[in-house]
């Protein structure tokens, strides 16, 4: 057999049979895994269903029980009530659709009213009393009796019995559902079947051995083994689990085919000897091609060995490969190779020959081409030397006599041409303290242990002058590996070290007031920490430069600036450093203090500044400055927190009405540590959806219906409360990104209510005074509205009085625009700050919302007619009013008499996510109240 026929089947036999072996077990597994799977679901599904049944005739009971304790009904019984109201009545009560009739019989057994054959002459198949007045039963017509006995001071007056249709418990127990087989069916401990699917084997016994062996161990009082068992019913293998109800003696069954249990292992087996099959036929593929990978090679290499035999040396194996037959391809290729060197090497030889004369005559004129550049590189070095003001010099060690060129000696104004004593120069024109690191890196170069000099020192020059040059050389060895000649360059760099000089102080200072900068005031404090001093730092802030730079202008602004430096810098002593921070805030470190009265003293000293007005130039300027302060090492020790204290502490200064200076406390710390987690937290919602809206309904207090609802803003994953994180949002400007996705997020979710088939209800949204001065803010919640086709009159914008107060034409134009869009405007958290009926009466408002604060000061005993009078004058406006915050129903009824249109609060609901919502979207409160 050959080696391309026997390759194939090797590879099925290693790899197929292993396969198809650990697929029948895969199998074997799946089909133990389903079957147990599908064991616990219908054991867990039984236990749920049996529970909700009782569940279901408890509630059936309790309702007879209440009734018949109604007073009409044993007003009916004694004659002194017409019967057909109280059975009117009682239908009305009952809200379930299986009731057939209600029959009420006096104490002597008869009728009143309903039908009385329900219960007479039919086979009753169970019976069971829930105590001494309540009992239920079951017939063969497929109806079943709750009955009540009536008593009336303790003497039995008469019955009241409620007839059901099977229909309740088929509800029930149709909605239990296993694939196509599975279904439940009800019995009594008897075995006689209450109920079951086929409803003709109602009232006969149950055929089912392993019921029956269920049965058994019940009527013996012992405790069930198995609460569920494969069984063999009919010719089919099925598994079925029973739920014992004892309140009522019932047993449920539910069973399933064990044919569709093992359903999906089934299937998984045919998937998988498919694959198998597959995997086969690709192995078998697999093992061709491999097989053709030995195969060919060979062929093609004998083929071309054969014809190497019949003359053709130059054919070489084109099989690359780095295996065995590789090997034995490039053997054969060697020995071509070898064969042809022999030839070319003869070749070679009278080439070469042929060659060296036009060798020869290219070196030629390769020497005349490099006298040439020699010339010309000669010529740019002299205009090099010319243009840089640089020299060149020698040094030869035997003698320490030091060659200059002219150029050098222009510089420094010594005549002749000769060579000069190395030693005489060096006293001669360089700085005594420049000789020394001369000197130094002389011998270091001498030594071997640099490679080059590198250097820059003071000299005169022929005027007196101070002149920087830029010595480089490097020493030149003989035979020996010795020294003897050091050769180097001399550049002037004067001009150089003055920009560098000039750069220097630009680090160090700003450049507009000439104090030093933040750079030099941090290294000035490393240093103090350093050295163990103690002291403390003042960051000053002006209070609303902002202001000037906007109204005046930023030249006008830096002449500020540099008024309040000179005015610092005047103050300046030995004790004090200052330095501008950058932009109108000023860094003074107080070194060595006596005590925190000396800080005191000086702080109070620096703000007394800013009680005179500043002159600058021809105008008059009154400001303030804020100062926080901070000591070291008692605050910290780290030059960068102190900073951050002091600005912390600043800031506190700013927030306590500005124009002062506070001390820094670890307080600060941690409220600026939360309020940068709080930022961070909205961040992060912000990129990874982590708001939600939960929407609070507010109810027309006359109707009992929703009207609208409040949407409010939650963080999804995180427990912080929204008064924590809106005034952090606020602060960092974050507040109107966030406004956007609420106003896009609310129209949404109306569209989506909508298209669900909701009706149209108001949403009122809560709008920042930032969210609501930016330009574009009415386009945005025009597109907005626009995307999802929604009117706009069912969006109601809910702004604080903080944005009424502000009495500018832009505010009311603003609010005019959102008007003539057609939105809603709401007064929202009215009762709290500065409220002013007067702004009611140019603000073009549609709402306004009492806010629960007023709501609990005023609904108290005497002080009603304060919220009534608001309401009355609301009202008289055109003005509807919503009350928040009602959790009594003591407030309720205040409210209702008063007049007020709307409720929210507590009362009628907290806050609901929008499943909850939808739930409650079109309840009467109250009506389910009793109201």
């Amino acid at each position: 057999m050959k080696i391309r026929t026997k390759m194939p089947l090797l590879i099925v036999l290693l790899v197929a049979l292993p396969m198809l072996l650990l697929s029948i077990a895969l199998y074997e597994y799946l089909s133990m895994n389903f079957i147990r799977k599908s064991q616990e679901n219908i054991q867990r599904l039984v236990e749920i269903e049996s529970e909700r049944l009782m569940a279901t005739f408890r509630l059936l009971i309790k309702q007879m029980e209440l009734d018949a304790n109604q007073k009409g009904v044993l007003s009916a019984l004694e004659g002194e009530k017409d019967w057909i109201d109280i059975r009117t009545e009682l239908f009305k009560a009952c809200s379930h659709a299986g009731l057939q009739d209600i029959i009420l019989k006096d104490k002597e057994g008869k009728v009143l009213f309903g039908n009385s054959s329900f219960n007479l002459n039919v086979k009753q198949l169970y019976e069971k009393n829930m105590d001494e007045n309540t009992s239920i039963s079951f017939d063969t017509n497929e109806k079943f009796y709750i009955r009540s006995g009536i008593y009336h001071n303790g003497i039995y007056a008469g019955e009241l019995i409620y007839v059901y249709d099977h229909a309740i418990i088929a509800r029930a127990m149709d909605r239990i559902r296993l694939g196509k087989t599975g279904y439940a069916y009800l019995l009594d401990y008897e075995g006689t079947l209450l109920y079951h699917p086929d409803h003709g084997r109602i009232g006969q016994k149950v055929e089912n051995a392993y019921v029956k062996s269920v049965l058994d161990q019940i009527k013996k009082g012992e405790a069930i083994k198995q609460s569920g068992s494969f069984y063999e019913y009919r010719g089919k293998e099925k598994y079925g689990a029973v739920e014992i109800l004892p309140e009522y003696d019932w047993v449920l069954v539910l069973t399933q085919d064990l044919y569709e249990i093992k359903g999906p292992a089934r299937e998984t087996r045919d998937i998988i000897f498919i694959l198998w099959f597959v995997f086969t036929l690709i192995f078998v593929v697999i093992g061709i091609k491999f097989s053709d990978t030995i195969t060919v090679p060979l062929h093609q290499l004998a083929k071309t060995m054969k014809e190497a035999l019949n003359g053709s040396l130059f054919l070489f194996s084109t099989y690359k490969r780095k295996d065995e037959i590789g090997e034995v391809a490039d053997a054969y290729n060697n020995l071509i190779e070898k064969l042809q060197s022999n030839y070319q090497e003869l070749e070679s030889l009278f080439e070469e020959l042929s060659a060296t004369d036009e060798e020869l005559k290219a070196q030629y004129d390769e020497i005349q081409e490099t006298v040439e550049n020699l010339k010309l590189l000669q010529e740019k070095y002299s205009i090099a030397i010319e243009g840089t003001n640089s020299g060149i010099w020698e040094i030869r060690l035997k003698d320490d006599s030091i060659y200059i060129s002219d150029e050098f000696r222009n510089i420094v104004g010594l005549h002749g041409n000769g060579s000069i004593n190395i030693y005489w120069l060096l006293d001669e024109i360089i700085f005594s303290e420049d000789k020394e690191i001369l000197m130094e890196e002389y011998l270091q170069l001498l030594k071997g242990k640099k490679e080059k000099i590198h250097i820059r020192v003071r000299i005169k020059d022929r005027n007196g002058e101070i002149k920087w040059i830029l010595i480089v050389g490097k020493g030149i060895k003989n035979e020996k590996g010795e020294i003897n000649t050091l050769n180097g360059i001399i550049l002037d760099v004067t001009e150089q070290k003055r920009y560098e000089e000039y750069i220097e102080y630009l680090a160090y200072h700003d450049p507009l007031t000439q104090l030093p900068n933040r750079r030099m005031f941090l290294d000035k404090l490393s240093e103090e920490i350093h050295h163990g001093r103690k002291g403390a730092v003042m960051l000053l802030d002006l209070d609303n430069f902002k202001m000037i730079n906007d109204t005046l202008g930023h030249v006008y602004g830096d002449e500020v600036l540099k008024k309040v430096s000179w005015l610092l810098g005047d103050l300046s002593e030995e004790k004090m450093f200052i330095s501008r921070f950058g932009g109108d805030e000023f860094l003074i470190l107080l070194s060595e203090p006596e005590n925190i009265c000396e800080i005191q003293q000086y702080a109070e000293k620096i703000l007394s500044l800013f009680q005179e007005q500043l002159h600058v130039g021809e105008d008059v300027v009154y400001m303030t400055a804020s100062m926080g302060i901070t000591m070291y090492p008692n605050d910290a020790s780290d030059i960068h927190q102190l900073i951050m204290n002091a600005d912390t502490a600043m800031y506190k200064a700013k927030d306590a009405g500005k124009n002062k200076y506070v001390f820094f406390n670890h307080e600060m710390a941690a409220q600026l540590k939360n309020k940068i987690d709080v930022e961070n937290i909205l961040r992060e919602a912000l990129r990874e959806d982590g708001f939600t809206l939960m929407y609070q309904p507010q109810v027309n207090i006359k109707t009992g219906y929703v009207d609208g609802f409040e949407a409010l803003l939650r963080l999804k994953n995180y427990n912080v409360s929204p008064a924590v994180f809106i005034p952090v949002a606020e602060e960092t400007g974050l507040i109107k990104e966030i406004g956007k996705w609420v106003i896009r997020e609310a129209v949404s979710q109306m569209a989506r209510w909508k298209a669900q088939g909701f009706d149209f209800k108001r949403i009122g949204i809560n709008v920042s005074p930032k969210q609501l001065k930016e330009e574009n803010f009415t386009a945005i919640l025009q597109e907005i509205l626009l995307e999802e086709n929604l009117p706009p009159e069912y969006l109601e914008i809910e702004i604080t009085e903080s944005v009424v107060l502000d009495k500018t034409n832009d505010t009311i134009a603003i609010i005019e625009n959102l008007k003539r869009l057609g939105v809603q405007i709401a007064l929202d958290d009215f009762g709290t700050g500065y409220s002013s009926l007067s702004y009611l009466t140019f603000i073009p408002v549609d709402k306004i919302k009492l806010d629960k604060s007023l709501n609990d000061k005023f609904l108290g005993d005497g002080k009603v007619k304060v919220i009534d009078s608001l309401i009355a004058l609301a009202h008289s406006l055109n003005l509807k009013v919503t009350a928040e915050g009602i959790e009594g129903m003591e407030q309720y009824k205040k409210l209702q008499k008063g007049g007020c249109d709307f409720i929210q609060g507590y009362f009628f609901s907290r806050p609901l996510t929008v499943q909850e919502t939808e739930n409650i979207y079109n309840k009467n409160f109250l009506q389910d109240m009793g109201l």
